[in-house]
This record gives C-alpha cells, structure tokens and sequence, in this order.
C-alpha cells in the first residue's frame, strides 16, 4: 500500500468560497399569487434603492428571494418584512451618530 507524501511546506489546497444566498421557497404547493411575486428591479423600485443594492441584501440573506432559472424574486410579504426591518435600522444608525 502506497501513501502519497505532500512535500514539505506544501499548502493543500481548498476549493474557493462561493456567495450563495440562502434560498427560499416562493409558498406552500404555489399558494402565492403573481401579484405577490416582485422582481428585484420592482423591488428596488419599491425600496427606493438600486437593483445592486437588492441583491446585496439578498446574497447577505437580510432579504429573503427565491432564485427561479436565472433570475431572482421576492415575495411582497418577504419584502415589506426587509422594509420594517431596515427603517428601524436605519433610524438605529441615524442616533448613534455623534453631533459635530
């Protein structure tokens, strides 16, 4: 039985780390209507910020998306969750800054 020996000071490699969002599902057995279903330029339309912006906070999983082929949704419940969440932090951020 033959081991392979790794030559000294040899650094095994590791696969490199990948961004995946945590995905989500859309509802029970389809129970969401389309109207429901927002893409991430309507929701960064809603939210005011860029489509860039969204996906972001999807990839950091603060907005939760369900990736459908190529291209990621939102569901309008998940998305007013991410808004009520966010003005909170928002003001949070704003108080504790220091008055110059």
């Amino acid at each position: 039985m033959t081991t392979t020996r790794r030559r000294r000071g040899a650094v095994p490699r590791r696969p490199p780390r990948q961004t995946v969002a945590p995905r989500h599902t859309l509802g029970d057995n389809g129970s969401v209507s389309p109207d429901d279903i927002l893409s991430v330029a309507e929701a960064a339309a809603e939210l005011d910020l860029a489509k860039n912006n969204v996906l972001a906070w999807i990839m950091k999983g603060r907005l939760k998306a369900t990736k459908i082929g190529r291209s990621w949704v939102i569901r309008r419940g998940d998305l007013e969750d991410f808004r009520a969440w966010w003005k909170g932090n928002v003001r949070a951020v704003a108080s504790k800054k220091p008055n110059s």
